[in-house]
């Protein structure tokens, strides 16, 4: 199953409350297809996460990635709903560098649009299956 995850700077730890209303809605929505996370990029183990996506300790605002294991991104087998470390195949399916944008910037419908954005490919690439109950 692709995990959201967002990987944001320290300074948002005062604004965290109010981002996860936004974050909260969204994953309700579609839980059946994403797990949600976050970390701070100050805070272990991000910061050898970061290091490892080549993202430098200097780079500002917040990243916003959907990552999984491997090139089944459909997110319909919770069998493997875990995240391998990058040596293991671990993969990033969408990333946004959101820069100078701030905790308060972040909003149900940004966080909405980047998740309908990557979901939207999936299912160009594999429709799901509908099954109908008698």
């Amino acid at each position: 199953v692709p995990v959201f995850l967002l990987l944001m700077p320290d300074s948002y730890e005062d604004e965290l409350t109010e981002m996860m209303v936004a974050f909260r809605a969204v994953a309700s929505s579609v839980r059946e297809r994403l797990l949600f996370g976050y970390g701070f990029k100050d805070t272990e183990p991000w910061p050898v996460f970061a290091q490892q996506l080549g993202i430098p300790a200097s780079a500002k605002g917040a990243f916003w990635m959907i990552v999984g294991n491997g090139m089944d991104a459909t997110g319909r087998d919770w069998s493997t709903a875990w995240l391998a470390p990058p040596s293991l195949g671990f993969q990033i399916y969408a990333m946004e560098a959101r820069g100078d944008e701030t905790a308060e910037d972040v909003t149900q419908a940004k966080v909405q649009a980047f998740v309908d954005r990557f979901l939207k490919q999936v299912d160009e690439m594999a429709p799901p299956q509908v099954w109908e109950g008698v």
